[in-house]
């Protein structure tokens, strides 16, 4: 379990950050309480804590003076302040630190819970402590849509991201060899914002990253930008760069980061760039991302068959136009389904490295019948990959796994759950998200929005209906929980796919 104490001198606060937090689905045991820097400090000198949240303005002991001790004595310890409007003169200070992020009071619960989540995907990762880490921080929960539109440009104001531009583009480098030293990016880097607002990181899954803006979109140029220092300055590393589409506003940046991914997972047989933009199978990959998720969630093997040969025969194949066509279509399906076991479902890497080994053996012009076999065979390796997963999961995960599947129009309770099955929920959240690679609530979020993806397509029920179908507290938070997990809304959705 994770601990955590809680410093403001105001009473309310603490209580809304005890009570409106779930700590106990992020894996924290109830947070310890302070009304000053110097109570803090006392606790802290007694059991150190994995995070400190702490007010700046406070009697005996302020929260910069608190954040100064606790980085000299407690490296490791992640820090969070509250602040107020007028006081970023001390959120300016407190960032040479190194704080994972700063509240806005009244507090903005969301905007907590998101950060904590955060914090605890990186606690095993060595602690920055400088005015970089609310940077990489913020910077990684724009590029993963995980940090509401207000909340990053109030950041962005304090550490100078530019949101101003009208196009942004996300571009994933993939190294065979593994990621070589980020000095080798930096000219790539400076090139760049000669022209581009540039920014970098590294991702969760420890790829190099790098956020582009512009005023005007030229795909070609920045392309070829990028394939030149591949080409002369990384030309003894075997490196690929996938580059997402642009977006227009800020606000997007996450979907064309999910298109830099799923372009990563191509061969490198590929070339040295690959570009959204450049893609001639766009609408495959919105049609086959969803359908995936029914087809392999389908538990009998007989109705599984049936539905896989509907998918290649209705789905895929159609987009064929050309016998050359044939392996790009592998290609691109292999790409499909080692992002849907990486990473939507934390599973199967060795199905994984035996569907990327099949791609350089794929032949150049594959007839009808090799491209259903082949198509067939990755289909079932994916599936028993999944499986398997799930076979390994403990008992009490795999229960909790088949209530929430089984009840998509209740609410899950995890304290409910826990209580029935006599175990806490701190350490039931911690589990279910190493097993899964989902927070819990997250998890039963992912299976309602494919469940509403069914609806759309065999109902004529309003978004609105869908919406309370689901629990979902308001259309508009539904509407948005969908565009973030599929890339659309449901409205454009039904009009995409449901026409018919």
């Amino acid at each position: 379990m994770f601990s955590a104490l809680l410093v403001d001198d105001e009473r309310n606060v603490l209580d809304t950050l005890l009570t409106d937090v779930d700590w106990n689905e992020l894996g924290f045991d109830v947070p310890q309480t302070a009304a000053n820097g110097q109570d803090a400090l006392d606790r802290m000198t007694q059991n150190a804590v994995d995070l400190l949240v702490t007010d700046i303005r406070m009697p005996e002991m302020d929260g910069l003076t608190l954040l100064t001790a606790v980085r000299s004595r407690w490296p490791h310890t992640r820090c969070v302040i509250l602040t107020a409007y007028d006081e970023f003169d001390y959120v300016h200070r407190a960032l040479k630190l190194g704080i994972e992020n700063f509240i806005l009071k009244p507090l903005e619960i969301e905007e907590m819970t998101a950060t904590v989540k955060r914090i605890v995907e990186t606690l095993q990762q060595p602690s920055i402590q400088d005015e970089s880490l609310i940077f990489q921080n913020v910077l990684f929960r724009w590029l993963s849509g995980t940090i509401s539109d207000d909340a990053l440009a109030e950041r962005a104001a304090a550490i100078k991201i530019n949101l101003y531009l009208r196009f942004y583009a996300a571009v994933v480098f993939k190294c065979a060899d593994g990621l070589p030293p980020t000095v080798r990016f930096k000219p790539l880097r400076d090139r760049l914002r000669q022209e581009y607002a540039a920014y970098y990181l590294l991702d969760n899954n420890g790829n190099y990253v790098l956020i582009i803006g512009m005023n005007q979109v030229d795909p070609t140029h920045l392309t070829e930008m990028i394939r030149a220092h591949l080409e002369t300055e990384m030309a003894d590393i075997p490196c690929m760069a996938a580059v997402g589409e642009a977006v227009s506003g800020f606000a997007h940046l996450s979907e064309s980061y999910q298109t830099a991914l799923r372009l990563a997972q191509y061969p490198f047989r590929s070339g040295r760039i690959l570009a959204e933009s450049s893609s001639p199978y766009k609408s495959l990959r919105d049609q086959l991302s969803e359908e995936i998720f029914i087809l392999l969630q389908e538990t009998d093997e007989t109705a599984f068959e049936a539905k896989l040969r509907t998918v290649i025969s209705d789905t895929i194949c159609p987009q064929i136009h050309h016998p050359a066509d044939g392996v790009r279509i592998l290609d691109y399906c292999a790409s499909v389904l080692c992002t849907y076991l990486t990473g939507q479902c934390a599973a199967g890497d060795t199905e994984t490295d035996e569907i990327r080994r099949m791609t350089p053996h794929f032949p150049s012009c594959p007839g009808a019948n090799d491209l259903f076999y082949i198509l067939q065979r990755m289909f079932r390796m994916t599936r028993s990959a999944l499986v398997k997963k799930s076979t390994q999961f403990s008992p009490i995960v795999r229960l909790a796994v088949r209530e929430m599947s089984e009840n998509l129009e209740v609410p899950f309770s995890i304290k409910a759950f826990c209580a029935s099955h006599d175990i806490t929920p701190p350490y039931f959240g911690l589990l279910f998200k190493k097993e899964t690679g989902f927070f819990v609530n997250d998890y039963h979020i992912f299976l309602r929005i494919n469940y509403a993806i069914c609806l759309l397509k065999t109902t004529n029920r309003t978004i609105a209906e869908i919406s309370t179908q689901l629990m979902f507290s308001t259309p508009s938070y539904f509407i948005q929980t969908f565009k973030k997990q599929t890339g659309m809304s449901p409205n454009k959705y039904r009009q995409l796919y449901c026409a018919n």
